[in-house]
């Protein structure tokens, strides 16, 4: 880009569109939950991922067959940082019109995506 080494990196991130790191992840997540929910995923990760509909034999929600039960934990620092915990958190904060799409994995992890680049517009610095 032939920027200045001191030049805002959210500005430079928005102009190649690239994702910084830890919204790669959360991509990468999310992919992982979708797969899941479409069956398409190892056994180990099915039973990481328990849909609401698993747990309840009553659903109090249309969508509880796209959304995650969380896991119980504690603390943030015993158990709130892990894979289940943080992919069930963020796929349950996901808008229903991503939830729900049927498409191909593919298209899917482009229109994830494309939510976390539109996420950047308001955005000056990056937040962890």
């Amino acid at each position: 880009l032939d920027a200045d080494t001191r030049a805002n990196s959210v500005t430079l991130f928005k102009q190649l569109g690239w994702l910084a790191f830890h919204d790669e992840v959360k991509v990468n997540k999310c992919v992982l939950a979708y797969k899941r929910l479409n069956e398409n995923c190892p056994a180990y990760i099915s039973e990481l991922l328990t849909t609401n509909h698993q747990k309840q034999s009553r659903s109090s929600s249309r969508y509880s067959n796209n959304n995650f039960v969380t896991p119980g934990y504690r603390l943030k620092t015993e158990g709130g940082r892990s894979f289940s915990v943080t992919t069930c958190k963020l796929w349950n904060s996901l808008p229903q019109s991503i939830k729900t799409a049927n498409v191909s994995n593919s298209t899917f992890r482009t229109q994830i995506i494309k939510h976390f680049c539109d996420s950047y517009k308001e955005l000056n610095h990056f937040i962890i």
